[in-house]
């Protein structure tokens, strides 16, 4: 399945993907943290001469994750991960920021996701919020049905496939992605099925 320009969501991009994110859940730092760190190292050949070193803190990022500061492997190149990642958190909101946008307190947004109600990204003790899944006001048409077929999608890896085109959800001459899908109020039958044949969906 394409998803339009970006990187696609095949089997192995996802399966590459969770495997980045999990090296930042498994090392226990933030994710943008790891995001920093590898944009620097990999910035125009970071690691030629005069190029700015690492600081410390970046150093313990990519160390903690057990990143190889030799580089990525000839089949692997991390960087459009570190891209995508850095895309996806800055295109989200604050708890505050959500619970603004519904019209809720902080403390009913948290009970939303606990319900898995909204998709959220653990930032340390905070969440953000992509933004995706709002509608004006109020989410998306049947967020929460969408995020229970997602089942074991991580949350990152949803968000990069609801945001790009799906050449299964056809209006006029365009394909939509599936959150302009559903804001645009098309049956949700379709996108639940292809949310369920997703990798790492279940």
């Amino acid at each position: 399945m394409t998803q339009g320009p970006g990187l696609p969501l095949t089997t192995g991009s996802a399966d590459a993907f969770e495997r980045f994110l999990g090296l930042a859940d498994r090392a226990n730092i933030r994710p943008e943290s790891l995001v920093d760190a590898l944009e620097k190292s990999l910035a125009e050949g970071s690691r030629s001469a005069g190029a700015p070193p690492l600081s410390d803190d970046e150093l313990h990022a990519l160390e903690a994750a057990h990143i190889d500061m030799s580089g990525p492997s000839e089949d692997e190149d991390p960087a459009p991960w570190a891209d995508a990642l850095s895309q996806i958190l800055r295109d989200s909101l604050s708890e505050d920021q959500a619970a603004e946008r519904l019209g809720i307190t902080r403390s009913a947004l948290r009970a939303r996701l606990s319900r898995r109600q909204l998709a959220g990204i653990k930032q340390g003790d905070d969440w953000r919020l992509p933004t995706w899944q709002f509608n004006g006001p109020r989410a998306l048409p049947h967020l929460k049905d969408v995020l229970a077929a997602a089942g074991s999608l991580h949350p990152l890896a949803l968000h990069r496939w609801m945001t790009h085109p799906d050449p299964e959800l056809s209006l006029g001459d365009g394909e939509l992605s599936p959150a302009q899908w559903l804001a645009s109020g098309g049956p949700v039958g379709v996108v639940l099925d292809l949310v369920s044949a997703l990798p790492a969906a279940s």
